[in-house]
């Protein structure tokens, strides 16, 4: 395939990519759309995870112990790995996104998803532990993903890859054991 070939490609793959992500943008005025959104949206934040994972770590039992212990080091990697493509690949993020914990200038590439990677480390290395919860962790991961399409912040693709990254990452934490 020729390289002009690819790079039409390439091109057309980004375009349908906005069109799609702006579809599913929620419309301004949506208040009570966007706050329920916005809530999940965060439920992939950093923070919340790290703190989440300490109380989980210091109530749980052994078994709980191991798992939290697995997920952090998937969530430690994934955000390595994560980090290096953003700052390789550098693609801005679609207009108009405010966030509200942290300034667009700690955090302005949009691909991959940070969260995204973040929620399929979390989904995958939890499902090694509980494989019955796989139905709850992969809805949260979706739901934290497209959320942060529907508020602006990312393009699908970006989420798409990001929960690629974050699973390959769990799935290689827990082969690694």
């Amino acid at each position: 395939m020729s390289r002009g070939r690819l790079a039409h490609l390439w091109q057309s793959a980004v375009a349908l990519d906005r069109v799609w992500s702006g579809r599913l943008r929620i419309p301004d005025g949506s208040r009570w759309t966007r706050f329920i959104v916005l809530f999940v949206a965060h439920l992939g934040d950093s923070p919340l995870w790290a703190v989440v994972s300490a109380i989980v770590f210091w109530r749980g039992d052994a078994r709980l112990r191991a798992a939290v212990i697995l997920m952090a080091a998937a969530v430690v990697i994934a955000a390595v790995l994560n980090f290096a493509v953003k700052n390789l690949v550098r693609r801005a993020r679609p207009g108009g996104y405010s966030p509200l914990l942290y300034s667009r200038s700690m955090d302005q590439h949009s691909f991959p998803s940070g969260h995204a990677a973040r929620v399929g480390a979390v989904a995958v290395t939890m499902y090694a532990a509980y494989p019955r919860l796989w139905p709850a962790l992969a809805a949260y991961a979706l739901g934290v993903a497209v959320a942060r399409v529907m508020l602006g912040a990312h393009y699908l693709g970006d989420v798409a890859f990001g929960l690629l990254l974050g699973s390959l990452v769990g799935i290689g934490c827990v082969l690694a054991l």
